[in-house]
């Protein structure tokens, strides 16, 4: 998609982050196409640039991939504690935080001999 790269790149100079969705929509992209390193790299520039826009639902949204990443990557501290910011963000904004996902991970990291 060179058109979509061109897009990103001219974004990526001119530090605007209200651009955050176009940076989750590449980390996506990245994600499927199997470059994790790309994708937590794009993700995590999402997130700061909705932390920057005080847009916190967003910021909490982009936390669930990453932390999909992280453990895609076997890095379970990290993950762990996104997992929590993630959950204590939807706890914040009044939701149910706790995707089917999230609970296997900890069940996972918590209950060495399964369930």
């Amino acid at each position: 998609m060179p058109l979509l790269e061109e897009v990103i790149e001219i974004t990526r100079k001119t530090d605007n982050p209200r651009d955050a969705g176009l940076f989750a929509c590449q980390a996506s992209m990245a994600r499927q196409q199997g470059d994790l390193d790309e994708a937590r790299k794009t993700i995590l520039t999402a997130i700061e640039n909705y932390e920057r826009l005080k847009h916190r639902r967003g910021a909490v949204m982009g936390q669930s991939p990453l932390t999909h990443l992280l453990r895609r990557q076997g890095e379970n501290r990290g993950a762990e504690t996104y997992y929590r910011q993630t959950i204590i963000g939807w706890q914040e904004l009044g939701q149910l935080p706790g995707s089917p996902s999230t609970r296997v991970f900890f069940i996972y990291r918590h209950c060495p001999g399964g369930i």
